[in-house]
């Protein structure tokens, strides 16, 4: 013991005898650089999703060079891609003066996508802003989700009969998911595109 305490002593002398260092400082790292600081966020299995109507309003605004003969055009290119009148034309904000005309139309998203690239061969600048109406839901998330669990299921069909809420659940989830697929792949998604055709000035 008198051994023990004398080589504690001995260490405690020797580490106050030694100079202090002054620890060099470590080299600055960006943590926005820092690729293992970046997870992918866990799955809501018990997440719900909406079986509302999903729709999306596309505001657009065309410039013209010519306004008495490209508003025409602008129309028929509308309806080449199947999109119909909203509000009829001389029910909507126009003047000849000021070379300007709203326009209102309704349509599906794969149509409204077609009508832009029409659209940019009028103005190449033209870019929607665009709104929702109920819940965006992402189908490959969905999708995801179902197969994870449509599969253990089937893996562990035995062990689930001793656990019947839990088994319930998991059925719940597994045809609520079923629908929300079935629903989102059967029903196009509508867009109201909203437009203002003018002249360059």
């Amino acid at each position: 013991m008198k051994n023990l305490i004398v080589a504690f002593l001995y260490i405690g002398c020797a580490a106050s005898a030694a100079p202090l260092q002054t620890p060099e400082p470590a080299a600055k790292k960006d943590v926005a650089d820092d690729k293992s600081l970046v997870t992918k966020p866990p799955i809501d299995w018990i997440k719900t999703y909406s079986l509302s109507p999903y729709s999306e309003m596309w505001n657009v605004s065309v410039t013209v060079k010519n306004f008495p003969n490209d508003l025409p055009k602008v129309m028929k290119a509308l309806e080449s891609v199947g999109a119909t009148l909203n509000i009829p034309t001389g029910q909507s904000v126009g003047s000849a003066s000021d070379r300007s005309q709203q326009l209102s139309y309704k349509l599906s998203e794969k149509a409204a996508k077609e009508a832009l690239n029409k659209l940019k061969k009028f103005d190449p600048k033209v870019a929607p802003r665009m709104t929702h109406n109920g819940e965006l839901i992402n189908t490959s998330e969905v999708g995801e989700k179902l197969g994870h669990l449509v599969d253990e299921r089937n893996m562990h069909r035995a062990e689930l009969q001793t656990m019947p809420s839990i088994a319930a659940m998991v059925d719940e989830m597994i045809e609520h998911l079923s629908m929300v697929k079935k629903v989102r792949e059967a029903v196009e998604t509508q867009v109201l595109l909203n437009m203002t055709v003018r002249e360059k000035r």
